[in-house]
């Protein structure tokens, strides 16, 4: 994913694992990061059928993340667990993946629940091939976009993805500007 222009960030924590580049809605979230960081914040899904998926106007992002490498990401998400580094006996065994990179610049990756995040909204955006649902249309500019749900046509894991959408104010999201050669899909979110 591609962040060409922003009008509207926000912060966000997933209740779900959910892929980058996904769009989500808002719901409730109970995850007590840090001895209460976090609460605050409120929670995001991906949709699960088409009045979810009217709701869905934000697209998610990795946080960017200025911890040095390694980054550790303790499976599920414990922050404490890497306190004091691995001289403790109650730190260790866990599970984690190991990043040399932040994750905030690297694409493609699945943001696990309970991750600090980032949902975008209004702005100018860009997805590879296999983050948004292909169809002949989108190769024409100003179509519109509407976002996929977990039910609609059985398709598992395309939640969250934008797909070719007649106009019509209660599905529409976003709007095709590009759709290049390398089949990457520039759009702007209404």
């Amino acid at each position: 994913m591609e962040i060409n222009e922003f009008e509207i960030v926000y912060g966000v924590i997933p209740v779900e694992d959910i892929k980058e580049g996904r769009f989500v809605l808002l719901t409730t979230q109970g995850f007590d990061n840090v001895w209460g960081g976090g609460t605050d914040l409120p929670g995001c899904k991906t949709p699960d059928d088409t009045t979810e998926a009217k709701s869905a106007r934000w697209m998610i992002a990795f946080a960017p993340d200025n911890r040095d490498v390694p980054i550790y990401v303790t499976l599920p998400s414990v922050t404490w667990s890497l306190r004091k580094g691995f001289d403790k006996t109650a730190n260790i065994p866990f599970t984690a993946d190991v990043y040399m990179t932040q994750m905030s610049v690297k694409t493609g990756l699945t943001i696990p629940s309970g991750t600090y995040s980032l949902r975008f909204g209004k702005g100018r955006y860009t997805l590879p091939s296999g983050d948004y649902i292909y169809s002949s249309q989108l190769h024409t500019p100003g179509v519109g976009l509407a976002v996929q749900d977990a039910t609609t046509d059985s398709t598992a894991g395309e939640a969250g993805k934008l797909k070719y959408a007649a106009f019509s104010a209660d599905t529409v999201v976003a709007m095709v500007e590009e759709f290049d050669s390398d089949n990457n899909l520039t759009f702007v979110i209404l």
